[in-house]
């Protein structure tokens, strides 16, 4: 498939989109790249621990509250991660994009009835699909921090930064997947944030907007 990288200076070119092989013994750096499937449910979605993170107000987060009350794009968080997390049955309301930034960790998913054992590494990201709920996770971390970010079509669709017809391309899950290029629009968005948002509403507009464009390209298919 083709992506479209994004320049720091605006500048857009083709570029080869990078997935990971298949999947649970592979070596460091390696995962399974498709998001399993199972049957959409009906029930409104639950909003579970991925998407709580973006709320955090305690000493993981690496962002205040009033950093992230100046920014004017796509919700996002910086987190620390240590030690064993277990989560059961939850789901998002939209689709989650996760960086690991830092450190080393194991996952363990639980996607109908199936299980998906990932090493991940810096560099190594999720995108995870709100029509795909997973049954269980449990992660087991070292010095691990994340990035991670709510990509709200509808959000950015409702501010007339993008047309219907992208708005509605949807985009489907990757449990792990390498991307430099959103890897450093994400560092980015942070650094943004952390300095307080010094370049103002056009820019994070802008950073969140080439980031959705750029995964409707890679991840996303149009509807029929």
């Amino acid at each position: 498939p083709t992506a479209c990288r994004l320049g720091h200076g605006g500048g857009i070119r083709e570029t080869a989109a990078r997935p990971l092989p298949i999947d649970a013994g592979v070596p460091p750096g390696h995962a399974r790249p498709a998001m399993p499937t199972s049957a959409p449910s009906s029930a409104a979605p639950r909003t579970g621990r991925c998407a709580e993170a973006l709320d955090v107000q305690d000493d993981s987060s690496l962002l205040t509250p009033e950093q992230l009350a100046r920014w004017q794009g796509l919700r996002l968080a910086w987190v620390n991660a240590a030690g064993t997390s277990d989560a059961r049955g939850h789901g998002l309301p939209r689709p989650m994009l996760a960086l690991q930034d830092t450190g080393r960790a194991q996952a363990r998913f639980t996607i109908a009835g199936r299980q998906h054992t990932l090493q991940v590494e810096p560099g190594m990201m999720g995108l995870f699909d709100p029509r795909v709920e997973v049954d269980r996770s449990r992660w087991q971390c070292d010095g691990v921090s994340r990035i991670l970010l709510d990509i709200d079509i509808d959000a950015l669709a409702q501010r007339g930064l993008l047309g219907d017809d992208l708005a509605r391309v949807p985009l489907h899950g990757s449990l792990a997947f390498r991307d430099d290029d959103v890897v450093a629009v994400l560092h980015q968005l942070v650094r943004e944030v952390a300095q307080g948002c010094p370049n103002g509403r056009l820019y994070a507009e802008s950073l969140s907007l080439g980031l959705v464009l750029h995964l409707c390209r890679t991840h996303g298919r149009r509807r029929m």
